[in-house]
């Protein structure tokens, strides 16, 4: 139940980084500014951080980590192919939200598959 816990308190802690450093660099008015880090910290980061912490209790570590680095991509490649208009500032025709979306959808189906495969649950 340990490691359980403090699987849960990683991704948590992997997610609330994730956040501080999309809201503090990249949010609107920051130096760095980009639509798909601050929209995706602002719209889906707690829903996907939960889909993916949640599960780290009942032993599907596997699971959590996929989805979390799914997130990851999905903002980084979110940011790099969602705006088809590069002479225009990110904004609502920015592509970017979609593709992160997308991305962690698809990283929740292998994160699923990866714990299938994966064998037995760890029971601490």
């Amino acid at each position: 139940m340990k490691q359980r816990v403090l699987q849960f308190g990683a991704v948590l802690a992997c997610y609330l980084t994730a956040y501080l450093v999309s809201r503090q660099v990249f949010g609107i008015g920051m130096p760095f500014y980009a639509y798909t880090p601050d929209w995706a910290a602002r719209n889906i980061l707690l829903p996907c951080a939960l889909v993916s912490a949640f599960p780290t209790l009942l032993g599907r570590f596997r699971f959590a980590w996929v989805t979390s680095g799914g997130y990851l991509c999905g903002v980084v490649l979110g940011e790099l192919l969602g705006g088809f208009q590069s002479h225009l500032p990110p904004q609502y025709p920015h592509y970017g939200w979609i593709i992160c979306i997308a991305v962690y959808g698809c990283s929740a189906l292998a994160g699923a598959a990866v714990e299938k495969i994966g064998g037995k649950q760890v029971s601490r």
